[in-house]
């Protein structure tokens, strides 16, 4: 029977040893692993066979367990090989230790399975603990939580303990207890769950938006449920906002009269406006995917496109262009201006290419018509222009004229001065002279008569003689501007037009508030001021002026000179203001040139970069010259 048992026993080396270490016994699975036989094993002591210091060990704990009577058991590797060793103490009749069996069974693959299910419990444990995904084991019946990792807890705010041994109900987790129960019977019935959209409860009251998925296990005995949670929250808020931008360009992308559309790298269209569509006269879905020559452009159309939307995407920047294009399902023909614009990804290449097309039909028809206009306005222009320069030879002339004319008024206005200012030198010497006849036939011409006599004469001839040089500087053109005292210019004006005031006993008077420097044409300047006296003297014997006054006040304002010259005229009637410095407007009627004062303007305006003006005051009429 011990030999049958020994026999039987093929998965364990079974040796007996007694106390000098000897082999007493062993099975067939002992001999094979020692490679003898049992002639070569049995009475012999390991030692002849084994490494000395394998030997040493083992027998060391044989020599232990017949000591002690305690058995032993220990495990040790040869060769690759685990084995599992047990020493055990066997008694003779008196009761004492007198063998050693030993027992050794080969757990390599035992250690294997071991080792694979310790690297698999390792690799849950982690996969459990790290996933950023939240994963919660709870029991089918009644959703009792048997384990929750980290992320679960972060994410619903409670921790570990609070949880396990807890119910999802007693929770709150769930908004619907109706979701819950519909949850719990999907899984009874399919087994599995992916990629439920579901809200839940954070211990805060929060609520948050997830993606669940769930898997049905068993665990001894128990139907388990493997849920995992996905928050997808901002992913949701992000989407949502996502679509409303979708919508928004969509509303108006939708209304824009210009076409909108978007191209893959491939050239293909991705998306399409609804102008866009009309013009093709299809529907998105029949667009998106094809390329311009699927869609039934020409080849060179397709193939110029294909090379510009290559030239964004290696350039990365916009491209302009414009196009004839005629649609091949509506006919809708139209010149198009348009404009591929790159749409960088995150790694800052091309993804995407944005287009914009305008029809600019319209305004190329225009310009068409516009530049054929300019054409002909510049050949009318032309003509105009050889018309204007004969009219402005004939301006000129006219000018010319109206200047010599201008001229002619002033000399007839200073002759006549000439002889207000000559009259009664005259009479002085024609008293003189008859004085002396009177006194060569009386006898009474002592050469001391005589002599003073002809010093009063020739005083006065000096007089007239210097009155004839103050009319020639008058009239002496200026031929370069110079700067001149205005103090000095007024004086002499109205020095030439004393004697003609005298005459009608007008007063001139001057106030000098303050005496500027002028540059300018002091002539010219001159024969504006007496033009305006000239005027002021005729108001006075048209008007019959009683008590007849001109005023001029020199003066400054902003750093220019102001020169003012008013008289009690009765003023210009309102009527005829606007229009006293056009030329040949007169208020003196068949007597007035109408020269004068348009002559003045020029003369303070044109030539000296001035101002002059006019207004009535209540006594008079006004005039402000500003340079």
């Amino acid at each position: 029977m011990l030999r049958g048992i020994l026999d039987a026993a093929i998965e364990e080396a079974i040796v007996l040893f007694d106390k000098d270490g000897c082999i007493r016994l062993a099975n067939p699975t002992a001999f094979g692993r020692f490679g003898k036989s049992e002639e070569e094993m049995n009475g012999r002591s390991p030692a002849e066979f084994l490494e000395p210091a394998l030997w040493e060990a083992r027998w060391a704990m044989i020599r232990q367990v017949l000591e002690t009577g305690e058995p032993l058991e220990f495990e040790d590797e040869r060769t690759g090989i685990a084995f599992h060793h047990s020493l055990s103490p066997v008694r003779d009749v008196g009761g004492r230790v007198a063998w050693v069996v030993s027992f050794s069974r080969d757990i390599t693959v035992q250690k294997q399975a071991e080792a694979s299910l310790r690297l698999s419990e390792e690799k849950y444990a982690k996969i459990f603990s790290t996933n950023p995904a939240a994963i919660a084991l709870t029991l089918l019946e009644d959703g009792t939580f048997l384990d929750v990792n980290d992320t679960w807890c972060q994410l619903v705010g409670y921790r570990r303990d609070e949880v396990l041994g807890v119910s999802a109900r007693q929770l709150g987790i769930w908004p619907d207890p109706a979701e819950a129960a519909h949850f719990v019977a999907e899984l009874k019935q399919w087994g599995r769950l992916n990629g439920w959209q579901k809200d839940f409860f954070k211990r805060s009251g929060e609520r948050f938006s997830t993606q669940l998925s769930a898997q049905l296990i068993e665990v001894a005995g128990q139907t388990v449920v493997v849920s995992c949670l996905i928050d997808v929250t901002e992913r949701k808020r992000i989407q949502e906002r996502y679509e409303q931008q979708v919508r928004l360009f969509d509303g108006v992308a939708a209304t824009t009269p210009d076409f909108v559309y978007v191209f893959d790298r491939q050239g293909r269209f991705l998306y399409a406006n609804k102008r866009l569509l009309e013009v093709l006269g299809m529907q998105l879905p029949e667009v998106v995917g094809k390329t311009c020559l699927e869609l039934g452009y020409q080849r060179w159309h397709h193939d110029m496109h294909m090379n510009e939307i290559r030239e964004v995407i290696r350039t990365r920047c916009p491209l302009k262009g414009e196009v004839p294009f005629k649609a091949p399902l509506t006919g809708v023909y139209g010149i198009y201006e348009y404009i591929f614009t790159p749409v960088l990804g995150p790694d800052g290449g091309v993804e995407l290419i944005a287009g914009t097309t305008r029809d600019v039909t319209d305004r190329r028809r225009a310009e068409d018509e516009l530049r054929k206009a300019h054409e002909l306005l510049e050949i009318r222009v032309l003509e105009r222009t050889a018309e204007l320069e004969n009219t402005l030879e004939a301006l000129h002339e006219k000018e010319h004229l109206l200047l010599q004319q201008s001229r002619l008024a002033a000399m007839g206005e200073m002759l006549s001065n000439i002889s207000h200012q000559w009259r009664q030198p005259l009479n002085l010497l024609g008293l003189n002279i008859q004085g002396l006849a009177l006194m060569e036939e009386t006898g009474g011409a002592s050469a001391e008569v005589i002599r003073e006599t002809t010093e009063r004469c020739m005083e006065l001839i000096l007089y007239m003689s210097r009155t004839i040089d103050d009319f020639r500087n008058f009239f002496k053109p200026d031929k370069e501007k110079s700067h001149f005292r205005l103090s000095e210019v007024v004086t002499a004006a109205t020095k030439l037009m004393e004697g003609a005031f005298n005459s009608r006993s007008a007063q001139i008077e001057v106030a000098e508030l303050a005496d500027c420097v002028v540059y300018g044409y002091p002539g010219e300047y001159s024969q504006v001021v007496v033009n305006i006296l000239n005027n002021a003297k005729d108001a006075f014997e048209t008007r019959q002026v009683a008590e007849p006054r001109v005023l001029l006040t020199l003066d400054a304002r902003d750093g220019r000179s102001l020169l003012t010259i008013e008289d009690n005229a009765g003023g210009i009637p309102e009527e005829h203001l606007p229009k006293i410095f056009e030329p040949h407007f007169s208020t003196k009627g068949p007597q007035g040139s109408g020269i004068g004062l348009f002559m003045s303007k020029n003369i303070i305006e044109k030539n000296m970069n001035g101002r002059l003006t006019v207004r009535n005051t209540a006594s008079g009429a006004q005039f402000c010259i500003e340079v």
